[in-house]
């Protein structure tokens, strides 16, 4: 299976580990990610040696778990990345950092209570998995959105954007 490789900020490099033999169409589908993601000098195949360090933001390159070193896989939809290793269940670094500062951003915003804050802050690693509190996680989060203000909500629909699974992106309307 191929895996993929990803900044330590959550880009997508490319994918890497194309030991096994694909069908024509897995084939296709791979190239089809790759070129959407990046352009090389002929913009027809991918780069042969991928960059020890990310060209948007200068990251380290990651294609494995920093954990347990099991491989990150490509994911199934276009533009889509992993919230968590499926070797030991850890966070990836991209999955960390978002939900920290969602939960900073939460902190500095004054029309809330602080009950309103912990609320809300629950909200956030339910959003990032798909599980049965994605749900209840999502009717909380949009019944706060509503108290805090368009530009606040702004800012924390974009942080959770980054990190909310396609069911929770879908249920919260973004």
């Amino acid at each position: 299976m191929p895996s993929a490789m990803y900044c330590l900020r959550g880009h997508f490099i490319g994918i890497v580990n194309l030991i096994f033999r694909p069908s024509i169409g897995q084939f296709r589908a791979l190239m089809a990610r790759a070129e959407d993601e990046w352009e090389n000098e002929e913009g027809s195949e991918a780069p042969k040696q991928l960059p020890a360090f990310c060209t948007t933001c200068g990251a380290s390159n990651i294609s494995a778990c920093q954990r347990c070193q099991t491989l990150i896989e490509v994911q199934k939809y276009p533009g889509g990345k992993p919230g968590y290793c499926g070797g030991c269940g850890a966070a990836f670094p991209w999955t960390e950092t978002a939900l920290s500062a969602a939960k900073e951003y939460t902190d500095e915003l004054d029309q809330l209570s602080p009950e309103e804050k912990t609320t809300l802050k629950g909200t956030f690693a339910d959003l990032a998995s798909d599980t049965a509190r994605m749900p209840l996680a999502a009717s909380r989060f949009k019944m706060i959105m509503k108290k805090i203000g368009p530009n606040a909500e702004g800012v924390l629909r974009k942080i959770i954007e980054t990190l909310a699974t396609e069911a929770a992106k879908k249920a919260v309307g973004l």
